[in-house]
C-alpha cells in the first residue's frame, strides 16, 4: 500500500461514513497519502462481503460480527481488529499488535417511531437488556 494506495482496494460503507475514514485512518497512520486511497463504496456489509470474496475488492471493513458466517466457513479471515484489546471469539489480532496505534470505537443504535407508547419502549429497552454480545465495551 505504501508504494501504490491505489491498488489497495477497501470495501467498505459510503464515503464519508465510518469505514471510509476507518481506512483513510489507516493509510494517515503508516504514511500514505489518504488522497490516493482506493475507497469502494457499498450500499452494505453483505456486499462487502460479496465483493472481497469475488475479487472485485482486496479487502472489506465493517464490525467482526459483519463477517462471522463467512469466516467460520473457512471463506474469508480477519487481517485485524481495531480495538484496544483482543476480542473473545475473534481470531485476530489488534492493528496495535500488528504495530499501527488503530483503534476506531463502533456505535451503532436503533430508532423507533417517536409514537410509540412508553409500554413499547419499555418492551424494547427490555429486549436489548437482554441482548448481549461477548464483545468488549465501546
Amino acid at each position: 500500500m505504501k508504494k501504490d494506495p491505489g491498488s489497495v482496494t477497501n470495501g467498505g460503507s459510503d464515503a464519508g461514513t465510518i469505514d471510509h475514514v476507518f481506512f483513510a485512518r489507516f493509510a494517515d497512520l503508516i504514511g500514505v497519502d489518504v488522497t490516493k486511497i482506493n475507497h469502494i463504496p457499498h450500499a452494505n456489509t453483505g456486499e462487502v462481503g460479496i465483493s472481497v470474496l469475488s475479487h472485485q475488492v482486496l479487502v472489506g471493513s465493517g464490525t467482526p460480527g459483519d463477517f462471522l458466517g463467512q469466516v467460520l466457513a473457512g471463506k474469508l479471515k480477519y487481517i485485524a481488529i481495531a480495538s484496544e484489546e483482543r476480542v473473545p471469539g475473534i481470531d485476530a489480532p489488534t492493528f496495535r499488535e500488528q504495530g499501527v496505534d488503530l483503534v476506531m470505537p463502533v456505535t451503532r443504535g436503533y430508532l423507533a417511531h417517536p409514537g410509540i407508547t412508553p409500554e413499547q419502549k419499555k418492551d424494547l429497552q427490555d429486549m436489548f437488556a437482554k441482548l448481549r454480545i461477548n464483545f468488549p465495551p465501546a
